[in-house]
Formats: C-alpha cells, sequence, structure tokens
C-alpha cells in the first residue's frame, strides 16, 4: 500500500466515523425525542455531547489532515472545487461546533442544573442543538457527494 493509499483510508474511514456517526446520532434524535422522555432527551444530549468531543472532533481533525496529506501525495490541486467544497464543508461543521452547539449545549446544561430536565427553556435548546446538527450533517453529505463525483474535473 502506498503512502497515498494509506492516507486516503485514514480520511475515508476517519469521515465514516465523522458523518456516518453524526447521520446514526440523528436517526436516534428522532426516536429519543418522539418517545417523549425529558429525562431521556437530557441524557442522550448528554451522550452526544461526550461522542461530539470524543470521538467526532478528532475524526474531523484527523480526515482534514489526513486528506489535506493525501492530496499533497497524489495529483490534485487545492484549487480544484471539489477539494474547496471539502475545507468550506469542514470549516462550516468546526465553526457550527464551536460557535453554536458548544456554547448551546453549556446553556442547556445550566438551565438542565438550575430548572430541571423538563425546564421547556432546557428541551426547547436541546431541539435547536438536533436541528441545527441535521443542517450540519446536510451540509456534511453534500461534501460527500463532492469527494465522490469530483465536481469540476
Amino acid at each position: 500500500m502506498t503512502r497515498y493509499e494509506t492516507l486516503l483510508l485514514i480520511h475515508v474511514v476517519m469521515a465514516v466515523v465523522w458523518v456516518g456517526g453524526g447521520a446514526a446520532l440523528n436517526i436516534l434524535a428522532v426516536r429519543v425525542v418522539s418517545a417523549g422522555s425529558p429525562e431521556r432527551t437530557v441524557g442522550f444530549a448528554r451522550d452526544v455531547e461526550w461522542v461530539g468531543t470524543r470521538v467526532f472532533a478528532p475524526a474531523s481533525l484527523l480526515a482534514l489532515g489526513s486528506g489535506v496529506w493525501a492530496a499533497s501525495e497524489g495529483d490534485w490541486s487545492f484549487g480544484d472545487p471539489w477539494i474547496s467544497m471539502g475545507f468550506a464543508g469542514w470549516a462550516f461543521s468546526f465553526l457550527v461546533g464551536m460557535l453554536f452547539i458548544g456554547p448551546q449545549s453549556g446553556r442547556v446544561s445550566r438551565v438542565v442544573a438550575a430548572e430541571g430536565p423538563s425546564s421547556p427553556a432546557a428541551q426547547a435548546g436541546i431541539r435547536r442543538i438536533l436541528l441545527v446538527s441535521r443542517v450540519e450533517l446536510l451540509v456534511l453529505l453534500v461534501v460527500i457527494w463532492a469527494m465522490v463525483a469530483k465536481p469540476g474535473l
């Protein structure tokens, strides 16, 4: 296996962990929220936060790093539209996590601590996080399409 193939394998596996895991959590979120249990919803939100920081964040960084390295090892140009779409999708996801999901999760945790898991504010905050994560997932699925279709070639 060449260095390029190894880097591409790492890139794809990390994307599968990151985006596939996000898709699975979005599907589970529908089940959890529809169950109508505020305690279950809050517990699920805590688990998602844990997975996000300990699994998805490292996987996204490894996907980015291995992708950049693979592109420089291969015969690819960083000006290719599909590579630019990959950078844009990664940056979008990073900014959403840093500027919205992280702070919103902190606010929800404080509301739950003060008012309990049944708090309308806590449940509304969790629903906002889940909505934004669905939009983020759609963006990442477009990036996967771009990686496969390579528009502009």
